[in-house]
């Protein structure tokens, strides 16, 4: 999906527990499909997702590191 020239994206984010119902709950859920849909639609978001996903992978691989000492 990174390399389609998206111009407009819909992004839905379900409830797993219908049942638990609360505004906090919700407003969450939008703000992370927000998010998702403004990475999307960004044309340099792969890229970001690309660096955010090595900066991670590095402070894990140092985490690990200092956990093995």
């Amino acid at each position: 999906m990174a390399i389609l020239p998206l111009t407009n994206v819909e992004v839905s984010i379900g409830d797993y527990d219908t049942r638990k119902y609360s505004p906090r709950r919700a407003t969450k859920r939008m703000e992370y499909a927000e998010g998702i849909r403004k990475m999307l639609l960004d044309p340099m978001g792969p890229e970001k997702y690309a660096q955010k996903k090595e900066e991670l992978q590095e402070f894990y691989r140092q985490e690990n590191k200092r956990k093995d000492r």
